[in-house]
């Protein structure tokens, strides 16, 4: 699972233990991961584009 990032918990401890950091940072660098996944999924459609647009209209100096 790409976006879900689904791992065992035998996965996450091998993996907090080679990184020298706890499982509860794990999980998070995973939720953050999947949330940034979501995030740049809605920029690609048709809603994200359009509000990318309206941003750059309201800043100054970048039209």
């Amino acid at each position: 699972m790409i976006l879900g990032v689904n791992l065992r918990k035998s996965g996450k401890n091998r993996i907090a233990k080679g990184s020298g950091t706890s499982i509860q940072e794990v999980n998070q660098l995973l939720k953050q991961f999947s949330e940034m996944g979501k995030m740049m999924k809605f920029m690609q459609s048709s809603g994200g584009r359009q509000m990318m647009q309206s941003m750059a209209k309201n800043q100054p100096g970048m039209n």
